[in-house]
């Protein structure tokens, strides 16, 4: 082989390598593309889902609460829940007339002179009184 007919070859794989490098990098840039488009492509259906997904449990929590509201209007169940929390606030205001602390004297005939002899009762001095009166022996 000649020099010459060497040197057309280098060109020619050179020519070729060019070639192919060109070709490697255009296939790149264009997978590159298409790998952002189907990015783009993926995240703009997330968000549609998501505002779908948001959009359809808003109905249906609006749709629950009017079918509440409903139900406790205009059926059974709720005019015994309604009957039921009166009955209970009623339970409870009673329960605590009841437990509040009532003075002894309270609910007889001679209210005033019990309450006197039993408020007199506080002046006295019971200690000094039964230490006077007994002797004990220790």
């Amino acid at each position: 082989m000649s020099e010459s007919s060497w040197f057309s070859n280098f060109g020619v794989l050179s020519n070729i390598s060019s070639s192919i490098i060109q070709a490697t990098s255009k296939v790149s840039n264009a997978v590159q593309k298409t790998i952002q488009q189907q990015q783009q492509q993926s995240s703009e259906t997330t968000r549609d889902l998501t505002s779908f997904l948001t959009d359809i449990g808003s109905t249906v929590l609006k749709s629950a609460q009017q079918l509440k509201q409903v139900v406790e209007e205009k059926s059974i169940i709720g005019n015994f829940t309604k009957e039921q929390d009166t009955f209970l606030t009623e339970k409870r205001a009673k329960q605590r007339v009841e437990e509040a602390a009532v003075p002894p004297w309270v609910g007889y005939k001679e209210e005033e002179e019990m309450k006197k002899q039993i408020l007199a009762l506080s002046q006295v001095n019971l200690i000094r009184f039964l230490i006077n009166s007994n002797i004990f022996f220790f």
